[in-house]
């Protein structure tokens, strides 16, 4: 019974989201109408087709209409089905780098990874943990917010008057927000490190050449984080820890889009 219900959670989590939130995209449109019809048939190698041509057009609707939370979130779920779990995986992300108060993103790509062959998820410090359960531009915006109530709390008593403890109370509050947001915004600036493998075959070499002996092979959707460059290679550590060279174009980050 609890297998049952698993099976249905990962279907109904798996289904194509078309919410109003979306802007009316023709190619949107298309990527829904070749997932359906994937959904539809019971050929192994049909479904995986138009999978892909979903796929594609996800993409066609994430370049012409903005990065939504829905079309990366179906890109993954379109790429997912077609068995690309690196570049499901990358989609996943940046859908939940858009809105991580959303939880199927997550949810997702914790299946992704499964089906890769790795952990649910990636062990993360607690500071980036913390800080990304909320969105980046929320904590500009009540960074911003408290930096200027800081600002005027600091002015206007030495303007106009006023009671001093009671400025001097407010003004701490407005500290502790500005520095509970720094530390939320680090918490992005830790994961934009990572970045996530999209081949299905990448190598982790011992020197910046093709040629070079190689250290292992990384699995698709693998995270792994960028130490440094060179030319077209990155330096990399792996999350099991091991460190070596991929090519620059293995990996994609979920803010270079």
């Amino acid at each position: 019974m609890r297998t049952l219900s698993l099976i249905a959670l990962i279907t109904a989590l798996l289904t194509v989201n078309s919410t109003a939130a979306v802007v009316e995209n023709a190619a949107f449109s298309r990527g829904n109408e070749a997932y359906v019809q994937a959904e539809g048939t019971s050929d192994e190698e049909a479904a995986r087709e138009l999978y892909l041509k979903a796929s594609i057009a996800y993409g066609e609707a994430i370049e012409t209409g903005g990065h939504s939370w829905e079309a990366h979130f179906n890109l993954g779920n379109a790429l997912l089905r077609a068995g690309d779990y690196g570049r499901a995986a990358l989609a996943y992300e940046r859908a939940r780098a858009i809105d991580p108060l959303k939880p199927e993103a997550a949810l997702n790509l914790a299946i992704c990874r499964q089906a890769a062959g790795l952990p649910a998820t990636r062990v993360a410090s607690r500071i980036e943990s913390w800080g990304t359960r909320v969105p980046m531009k929320a904590w500009m915006w009540t960074a911003s917010a408290a930096g200027w109530a800081l600002l005027a709390l600091l002015i206007l008593p030495r303007l106009h008057g006023g009671h001093r403890l009671m400025s001097i109370s407010a003004a701490l509050a407005a500290l502790l927000l500005l520095a509970t947001c720094a530390a939320g915004m680090s918490g992005w600036h830790l994961a934009a490190k990572w970045q996530t493998v999209t081949g299905a075959a990448t190598l982790l070499h011992s020197a910046p050449d093709a040629e070079a002996s190689s250290i292992r092979s990384l699995k698709a959707a693998e995270n792994v984080k960028v130490l440094r460059s060179h030319a077209e290679w990155l330096f990399v550590r792996s999350e099991q820890g091991d460190e070596g060279w991929i090519g620059a174009a293995e990996a994609a980050s979920v803010w270079n889009r």
